[in-house]
């Protein structure tokens, strides 16, 4: 599907309509308001590659000579006169009306985002799940098994649980913990427990790798849960989220970016947009710091890197990402860069121990990842 022009009057562009149906060059037409001057418009798009180059000869000839009597025929959309015309004849003329009018297909998909729709509920559901479980953790450990234990469903949809976490698990129900506000009030048998959790060799990331010794390093395993088939790892921590906070500026991003590119792609290919900004991200991010992080928010930078480069690469397919959105988001990008390349050397020269509680190198790559897959025509626009 490609853009081939624009017109000012509906009875232009529905004219042009008919007279491309007359030559064979099936086409559409849409509505849209040029959010600058809120004036009206019509985009003609044509369907298939092939009929590019005889489309666009026929447009320009259109647009110098719009009254020329070849393209009168489809002038306005007929209507019938009920005061001249039966009712058994307008019906008839009617359904032919009807069925000669293209589809305006954007309309109804500004009414329903079911992609959108989806993920902002499963995040939700799942925000309440876990905030239902970590209660339930509170009331029966208090606030310090809170902090040292995972939910039910993190432990089931993060990316990996070591199975060095038997010794939390150890830890919290061989004690009571209520009475403990920290750990350096822990009695020594858990602290001992936690020490070995700490300890045990598992894969915390690259700045603990390059710590570790050549012993530990070899008995470290990588992708404990998923190597035993757990598949659905390698996307599920997006689905969870750490505060209200993060959760709605996660959503609020959703709503604004996903809205633009179901309006102008399949659901199966933004699904597999989405699947490809979000394990990218995913794995890089453990691969930098290890199992435990969440959130939509890569993918949400990988969706505006994309509709960034489709903006460059295919304006006729029209987002409407403000270039000061994108400004945003490129400098929120080189920032986390450079924090993420500060942060580490911090850690490996013992000069002082940082680790940003953002998933900087996931927001990195998954933009690079958007902004990659931007360029492909695989992703150019499919809805009309």
């Amino acid at each position: 599907m490609r853009l081939i022009g624009e017109l000012n009057a509906e009875q232009e562009a529905f004219a042009l309509y008919s007279f491309f149906l007359k030559e064979g060059i099936p086409n559409l037409y849409e509505s849209y308001t040029n959010p600058e001057t809120g004036q009206r418009g019509y985009r003609i798009w044509i369907k298939n590659e092939e009929d590019l180059p005889k489309a666009r000869s026929l447009f320009e000839k259109f647009r110098e000579h719009p009254d020329a009597p070849e393209f009168q025929a489809g002038k306005a959309p007929p209507s019938p006169d009920y005061r001249t015309v039966s009712q058994h004849e307008g019906s008839k003329l009617q359904t032919r009306v009807r069925a000669s009018v293209p589809p305006l297909r954007i309309s109804t998909q500004k009414l329903r985002h079911p992609v959108m729709q989806s993920v902002i509920l499963i995040c939700l559901l799942l925000f309440i799940w876990n905030n239902v479980q970590e209660a339930s953790i509170y009331k029966k450990g208090g606030m310090l098994a809170t902090e040292l234990s995972l939910t039910p469903i993190q432990k089931a949809l993060f990316f990996d649980v070591p199975a060095s976490y038997q010794y939390i698990e150890d830890l919290v129900s061989t004690y009571s913990l209520k009475s403990y506000k920290t750990v350096a009030q822990l009695p020594e048998g858990a602290k001992k427990l936690l020490t070995a959790f700490r300890t045990a060799p598992s894969w915390r990331g690259i700045y603990a790798y390059f710590k570790e010794s050549k012993a530990d390093q070899e008995k470290t395993h990588l992708f404990e849960k998923i190597s035993k088939g757990e598949i659905w790892r390698f996307i599920t921590p997006v689905f969870l989220h750490a505060g209200f906070l993060h959760i709605l500026f996660d959503m609020l991003w959703v709503w604004y970016l996903v809205k633009q590119i179901e309006e102008r792609l399949s659901v199966w290919k933004i699904v597999l947009l989405m699947l490809a900004i979000g394990i990218v991200s995913n794995v890089a991010q453990y691969i930098a710091t290890g199992p435990f992080f969440l959130g939509y928010s890569a993918i949400d930078v990988g969706l505006a890197g994309f509709i960034w480069m489709r903006q460059r690469v295919a304006p006729w397919e029209g987002y409407p990402m403000h270039r000061f959105v994108a400004l945003f988001l490129l400098i929120f990008v080189v920032a986390m860069v450079f924090l993420q390349i500060f942060s580490f050397t911090m850690h490996y020269f013992h000069t002082m121990q940082t680790s940003p509680q953002i998933a900087n190198t996931a927001h990195v790559m998954g933009g690079l990842t958007g902004i990659l897959l931007g360029r492909f025509s695989f992703f150019g626009r499919t809805i009309p």
